[in-house]
């Protein structure tokens, strides 16, 4: 493992990606974290470019702890994230690592808890701690566990993304969130526009909906016209006493004069002929229709006085 890790290290030495990061006094790194230590960034415009964490390390980042020490990683508020599996149990800290600006004071370095004893005085890692137990913290102090957030003077607020210069104290004034000047000029512009375009309707809108709305009220006005004149040209019902009869009488046929028709009975309720007196019914014997003939007899319609006659069944006289 130790022949592994000389070579490593030597081939770094080699290429040329070895980077020089400095403790909080200004000191340069020594030993295994000469080589260790490196910037979070190979990209010179992000500002984890000048932030060094142990990142060339050959245990990566979760591994076992009998691998040796594992690799860091960087977050972006400029902490470095330490995990390692101990008997089982993945272990995680936080430490603030090194710079590469030998001068701290330039805002361009994580500098805090350089003075507190976890740094040994500025010649160490310090072990932080995130307030509220998550790596996006907000609220951080110089300390190995919670109870350092107790103390006001160790508590230090850090932004999501690491930007620069961090005050001493978590100081109210300190605003995590304030972007760069160039951001918060366009953002006016940006709210204004915004405004403007949720203020109201626009003229032409405007206009097209008074167009819809007269012509609306004209196709209204046409159709309540239109119904106006069906209404008085449709023929008007015939009353209700031509339409049908009183007293249960039904009206006659179309073009009914009020004169009697042959083969027209208006039948009334009790079964009589509307339009002539009911005939008195006789019934006749045999020895009266000798002296009738045949045609006074026999139902025709030449003698329509005979239409509600009955005539009796015939049977012998006695002897």
């Amino acid at each position: 493992m130790t022949l592994l890790r000389n070579v490593v290290v030597l081939f770094s030495l080699a290429s040329g990606v070895v980077s020089t990061c400095y403790w909080p006094t200004g000191n340069e790194t020594y030993g295994r974290d000469l080589t260790e230590h490196q910037p979070c960034s190979n990209d010179t415009t992000s500002p984890l470019s000048t932030i060094c964490c142990a990142l060339n390390r050959t245990n990566p980042s979760g591994g076992d702890v009998i691998d040796g020490r594992t690799n860091d990683e960087c977050l972006p508020n400029g902490v470095c994230r330490n995990r390692v599996l101990d008997h089982g149990t993945m272990e995680i800290s936080y430490w603030r690592e090194t710079c590469t600006s030998k001068d701290w004071k330039t805002g361009l370095c994580l500098d805090v808890c350089a003075d507190d004893w976890t740094s040994g005085n500025g010649t160490t890692g310090a072990v932080m701690t995130p307030c509220d137990g998550t790596a996006t913290s907000l609220k951080w102090c110089c300390g190995v566990d919670t109870s350092c957030c107790d103390d006001s003077s160790k508590v230090k607020t850090l932004a999501f993304e690491f930007r620069g210069a961090i005050p001493n104290t978590a100081s109210a004034s300190y605003n995590p969130f304030t972007t760069p000047t160039s951001s918060a000029t366009s953002t006016p512009t940006s709210s204004s526009n915004s405004n403007a375009s949720s203020g109201g309707l626009s003229t032409g809108a405007k206009a097209g909906i008074g167009v819809g709305a007269a012509i609306g009220g004209i196709a209204l006005l046409a159709l309540g016209f239109f119904l106006a004149r069906r209404t008085a040209n449709k023929p008007k019902a015939a009353p209700e006493g031509a339409a049908a009869g009183t007293d249960g009488y039904h009206a006659p046929p179309g073009g009914y004069d009020g004169t009697p028709q042959h083969g027209y009975v208006g039948q009334h309720a009790g079964g009589y002929d509307a339009l002539t007196p009911p005939v008195q019914e006789k019934t006749l014997y045999p020895h009266e229709m000798e002296h009738r003939s045949r045609s006074e007899l026999e139902y025709s319609p030449a003698s329509p006085g005979y239409a509600n006659k009955h005539v009796a069944p015939s049977y012998e006289m006695p002897s």
